[in-house]
């Protein structure tokens, strides 16, 4: 049975900021900043430009870097 429309996008959205919440350690105002910024991997456009495209799987590509690369700085 389908969910409600938006019901997906709401979980994709969750999901991705419960990473980048853990990933920067809680800090609000980093996980606004990192929203709302451009980002060069992500060609220049914002994460927020991505998440208003819908376009998640793109944000879940980066973050996997990011952890990936927070994991061997340890």
């Amino acid at each position: 049975m389908a969910g409600k429309p938006g019901e997906d996008d709401r979980s994709n959205l969750e999901k991705i900021l419960e990473v980048v919440y853990l990933y920067h350690h809680g800090d609000r105002a980093k996980v606004e900043t990192w929203l709302r910024e451009p980002n060069s991997q992500l060609g220049g456009q914002s994460p927020m430009d991505l998440i208003r495209a819908q376009r998640y799987e793109v944000l879940v590509d980066l973050l996997r870097m990011m952890v990936a690369e927070m994991d061997t700085s340890r």
